[in-house]
């Protein structure tokens, strides 16, 4: 299948029902909120511009301060990880790298849609160790993924 770079035609229609369900399986065994974010570049460092979308994009507002991003930057291939307050003073950066580096693998390989929806499943299993799901957890942010082109 050839990839449009565009973000949000870059998945199909069909594989941006997996990813969210990706995500509701992983919110099952966390209570963090996990968002996926596609851009189309990220001229500067990923971390960086994860920083800067969990303000803009609402993972500063959930409670508990337990969002995550997965932000995949389609043009110039880069990937990161980062957790909201709470998550980053537990797990801290080092502790996604081997996320990370499955995520890139799967897409050099051609299977981003495989490699993405692995990485969640991963990020919920290391989640859920210091951030297990309760019975008051509620979804707090879209399970949908975020676009460059929205925000």
């Amino acid at each position: 299948m050839e990839r449009k770079e565009v973000p949000r035609l870059f998945f199909s229609e069909e594989e941006k029902k997996r990813i969210i369900h990706a995500v509701e399986e992983a919110e099952k065994k966390t209570a963090a909120e996990i968002v996926v974010r596609l851009e189309k570049n990220c001229p500067g460092d990923p971390i960086q511009r994860c920083r800067e979308l969990l303000q803009r994009l609402g993972l500063t507002s959930t409670q508990g301060r337990t969002g995550v991003i997965i932000l995949i930057s389609l043009q110039d291939h880069k990937a990161a990880v980062f957790g909201d307050e709470a998550i980053d003073k537990v797990i801290g950066q080092d502790g996604w790298r081997d996320i990370c580096d499955q995520l890139v693998k799967g897409f050099r390989e051609g299977r981003p849609c495989e490699a993405l929806c692995e990485a969640i499943q991963s990020l919920a299993e290391k989640l859920s160790v210091c951030f297990p799901c309760t019975p008051e957890d509620v979804n707090e942010l879209p399970n949908e993924p975020s676009f460059s082109d929205e925000h």
